[in-house]
């Protein structure tokens, strides 16, 4: 499995958005976090576009996902 994450899909108000997916690659990873915006009453990549990061999990480390800033 691989970790990615996701800092600009679709939100219900604009204050920043921060999920994480665990999938066996980007495509899946893209399916999983599409039905989780759906069941959140939000736009899938097909009507909104989003990025997706996979995260190095070989060694530790810390990423910020969203540090408030605009």
């Amino acid at each position: 499995m691989k970790l990615f994450t996701c800092t600009d899909h679709d939100c219900h108000y604009p204050v920043g958005v921060a999920s994480i997916i665990v999938a066996p690659n980007e495509f899946h990873a893209r399916l999983h976090l599409d039905c989780r915006l759906i069941e959140q009453g939000l736009k899938p990549y097909d009507e909104y576009k989003y990025s997706l990061v996979e995260i190095e999990i070989e060694r530790p480390h810390a990423i910020i996902l969203q540090n408030g800033d605009y």
